[in-house]
């Protein structure tokens, strides 16, 4: 299943007069809120990353960031500055990794999520594999529902994704077909808090059996013609990186 990006284009009339390392050390600044932390972060001293920021926003001809004594935080000049310039150096760093990719080294960065009970795919063991055969790649797992999932792979923050159809959902359908009745006590989104709730004899859970099957400490039950969960791996339209059509075929997609 592909699923589509929004095709928009990157806003680079924004970044006039920017320079690779100066929108890294925004970028850094702006995550960490701290400038002390950015110059740790790029591991330069922070009188050259001030230097640098200054300068950038002295060629811009806006602050981008709101600097005072207790806290620092962005303007609307650099909130509206981010997006472009995350596009800008994700853009190098894609030309560096299709370069690589043309001397036949896989590198760059491959960000991948996943629902925290997927079982379809061994995606632990599909890493260990990947990051042995390309070393250089950095990887990044985020965990998610699916509806957050799809949304960050729609908007580029994601390579692929581990999509799965809705549980509860799916629970509901299941024992209102049988003429059960049951009280929700709790909704928990976190399979690790779940099972040491059922551990503390608090509540009963439906999980995948391939999942429940690796639980310690619990009493496990099959259910009988259970609700049956789908499973998908979404990953943009748009051609993927170097390294995430490694991951891809990996996968054999």
């Amino acid at each position: 299943m592909h699923v589509e990006g929004d095709g928009g284009a990157p806003r680079t009339e924004a970044l006039a007069g920017a320079d690779l390392q100066q929108t890294r050390y925004v970028l850094a600044v702006a995550e960490t809120a701290s400038f002390t932390r950015a110059a740790e972060r790029c591991h330069v001293v922070q009188s050259a990353l001030s230097h640098q920021v200054a300068r950038l926003e002295k060629e811009l001809g806006a602050r981008l960031f709101e600097r005072t004594s207790r806290r620092m935080r962005l303007t609307a000049a650099g909130e509206a500055f981010l997006p472009a310039a995350r596009q800008s150096l994700e853009a190098a760093e894609r030309a560096r990794a299709e370069v690589a990719a043309a001397t036949g080294e896989v590198r760059g960065r491959l960000t991948v999520g996943s629902i925290p009970t997927v079982t379809a795919v061994d995606l632990p063991a599909v890493l260990r594999d990947y990051r042995l055969s390309h070393p250089q790649v950095r990887i990044s797992l985020r965990a998610g529902s699916s509806e957050r999932l799809v949304e960050q792979v729609r908007d580029g923050r994601l390579d692929a994704a581990a999509e799965g159809s809705a549980a509860r959902a799916q629970s509901d359908r299941a024992f209102a077909a049988g003429g059960l009745r049951r009280e929700v006590a709790f909704e928990v989104s976190g399979v690790e808090l779940i099972a040491r709730m059922v551990r503390s004899g608090l509540c009963v859970a439906l999980l995948p059996g391939r999942f429940a099957a690796a639980l310690h400490g619990v009493r496990r039950v099959p259910v009988t013609d259970g609700p049956v969960r789908v499973e998908r791996v979404v990953w943009s339209r748009f051609p993927p990186s170097p390294a995430a059509s490694a991951f891809l075929g990996l996968l054999g997609l």
